[in-house]
């Protein structure tokens, strides 16, 4: 990938996206897997690549941002766990938190008289929230939040009483769960950050490399 313009924002202190983070990560790959395939056609020495050989010694060596990367992004973009243990905990408790507010909800949706109150028997999200869908005239049973209606108005998606203070604890859980992977996401940038120059340098011999092989295929 070009990621020139990647390195330079992490030069003005810029924190890069998780997509952004991978292709830096790919193409340090890209370089590490060139050089150990120059490397093997020199210990072959059944073919002379001076110039290669020249141009591998010229490519910076980045393998600990490449590990430090894939450590924390998958090859999504999505950030992992193992990103951090704080991370891990708060999605740990985050899952747990969720599954409690579903079971809270489904059981309202099996109770009594619930086939109906409700159009559906199901839990869905709304506005980030936990949510049932509940017929018009039936808004008052449940109480709490009305996050949205169907296009007829006539089933309107509420957050009942019981589940608000639960819906509050997953939202502040995902709020800690952002600024954690913010902060990783910083946190990896200053790192991309430290080595810019080397990362222009390695985009600029891969590109002379990319050519080569192009004019090459070409001929």
């Amino acid at each position: 990938f070009d990621i020139r313009m990647h390195a330079k924002r992490a030069q003005i202190g810029g924190s890069l996206s998780p997509m952004e983070l991978m292709e830096v990560s790919s193409t340090i790959r890209a370089s590490r897997i060139l050089r150990q395939f120059f490397e093997g056609i020199r210990e072959e020495e059944t073919i002379q690549i001076p110039l290669f050989l020249e141009m591998k010694e010229s490519m910076p060596i980045l393998t600990q941002l490449e590990h430090d990367i894939n450590m924390c992004i998958d090859d999504n973009g999505g950030v992992l766990d193992s990103a951090s243990s704080a991370l891990r905990t708060i999605r740990q408790q985050l899952r747990a938190q969720e599954s409690r507010v579903r079971e809270r909800l489904e059981s309202l949706v099996r109770g009594k008289n619930a086939s109906k109150m409700l159009s559906d028997s199901i839990v869905t999200i709304r506005n980030d929230r936990f949510v049932i869908p509940v017929k018009q005239e039936y808004r008052s049973h449940y109480g709490g939040i009305v996050h949205d209606q169907s296009s007829s108005g006539q089933t309107l998606f509420i957050e009942p009483d019981a589940v608000v203070q639960a819906n509050n604890e997953v939202r502040r859980l995902k709020m800690k769960e952002k600024e954690e992977i913010d902060r990783i996401l910083q946190m990896l940038s200053a790192q991309v950050q430290e080595v810019a120059h080397d990362l222009f340098l390695l985009v600029e011999v891969l590109g002379e490399i990319d050519m080569i092989f192009a004019k090459a295929k070409y001929g």
